[in-house]
């Protein structure tokens, strides 16, 4: 009798455990305030079926982010720390959401010495936030200057570069921003070298070596896209469309960490966006348009109409065709399994569409302005979709999602 109690106590927890993850989104723009009447509203929203407004605003971050006309620069979500890194350009400010109790922003102090300027961008490597601290009139040996914060995200420690062969990347790509890294491979050596440091002869390599039928005879720049506990994803070319109605392709080099097991593989879309989350990689088929070609004259991503019906600022058609935008979406989302090899793909008739939070056998996606919910099948397809919001002010700049309290 007591051990049937215990089972039903722990049962009980573990359903108030799942009961109590949320649905939370982040609706922001990254640009500048000059392009604006007033800043670009970031919010973190909850989702909350059960109330008159199925998406509640629980925190705005507007103001803390664009303090005197700055920008936001970058929103990187790190689904293995469970940390969300906001870049702002005001002072080189970042601050952290902690995904699991998602109250508030909390700026990250970081310190640099005398003559050493704040950095640009900020790493994660294993559990911690690292830096480097640039000085334009040190030598080339103490040009750079790389800096740990410790778990209480305020005090530091220094550190070597040596540390970066751990560089955790997650692939997020936002117009103009990508959170990848660019790697060198020197000829007939299968190691990837870091450009973490101006003297190449110091330059780190990453914790892996590619298996000898990927060495080079040359010196080779190759990006690396995501790193992380599961897999290492390498981007090695990419070709552009072979007609009007064709998408172009991007060639892969996948290291599946748990079985220690390197493989190519080929997406559609020559500027495809490859993300990450547990055995799946995800994204959104993309083109970039090269205006010297004849693939692209005019070509325009679909659902043209009903974007332009919902009369919004800096809309995604902004964004790929403004400011030097220059993307093709052609609407076709997809999920890769790693461990099975299995592809899926749906097509959205809608260019702006992207896949928001992987799970397990959850997948969250937006289509414009309305964000659903389909379980994966068997790992091979997905079930009908719910319909979990559609608003077409607030949903077209929602971005990111995880589950928190």
């Amino acid at each position: 009798m007591k051990n049937f109690v215990c089972l039903i106590i722990i049962l009980c927890f573990f359903k108030e455990s799942i009961q109590s993850q949320q649905l939370h989104f982040i609706r922001g723009i990254i640009d500048q305030y000059v392009h604006f009447n007033q800043p670009p509203i970031t919010q973190l929203l909850q989702y909350t079926p059960e109330r008159d407004s199925v998406l509640t605003v629980r925190n705005d971050y507007t103001s803390l982010l664009y303090q005197d006309y700055g920008q936001l620069q970058s929103i990187v979500q790190y689904d293995n720390n469970r940390i969300i890194i906001f870049s702002a350009a005001f002072n080189n400010s970042f601050f952290y959401l902690d995904m699991d109790v998602p109250d508030s922003l909390i700026r990250l102090h970081l310190k640099c010495p005398k003559n050493y300027e704040l950095p640009l961008n900020i790493n994660i490597i294993n559990k911690s936030v690292v830096y480097r601290c640039f000085c334009d009139e040190c030598s080339m040996d103490t040009y750079s200057l790389y800096r740990k914060l410790e778990k209480n995200m305020s005090d530091f420690s220094d550190i070597t570069p040596e540390v970066y062969k751990d560089l955790y990347l997650t692939g997020t790509y936002f117009y103009g921003y990508a959170d990848s890294q660019r790697g060198i491979i020197k000829p007939n050596d299968g190691r990837i070298y870091l450009p973490v440091v101006a003297d190449t002869v110091k330059r780190p390599p990453m914790d892996t070596e590619l298996p000898s039928q990927y060495w080079v005879q040359k010196k080779t720049y190759i990006n690396i896209n995501i790193n992380n506990i599961d897999h290492t994803v390498l981007f090695r070319d990419s070709h552009p469309p072979v007609g009007t109605d064709s998408v172009g392709r991007s060639m892969l080099l996948i290291w599946n960490k748990s079985k220690d097991h390197w493989f190519e593989y080929t997406l559609k879309g020559n500027s495809t966006t490859v993300r990450s989350n547990g055995h799946w990689l995800f994204g959104t088929v993309k083109d970039g348009r090269d205006r010297r070609t004849k693939y692209f004259p005019q070509k325009e991503s679909p659902g043209r109409a009903v974007r332009d019906s919902a009369h919004l600022s800096f809309s995604f058609d902004d964004r790929v065709f403004g400011r030097g935008g220059n993307l093709y979406s052609p609407g076709i989302l997809y999920l890769f399994n790693v461990d099975t090899k299995k592809y899926i793909e749906w097509h959205t008739n809608q260019g702006d569409s992207e896949i928001l939070l992987v799970q397990e056998k959850t997948v969250y996606y937006r289509i414009f302005d309305a964000i659903y919910k389909a379980l994966i099948i068997n790992g091979e397809r997905l079930e009908e979709p719910e319909l979990l919001v559609k608003d077409n002010q607030l949903v077209p700049f929602i971005h990111w999602a995880f589950l928190g309290k």
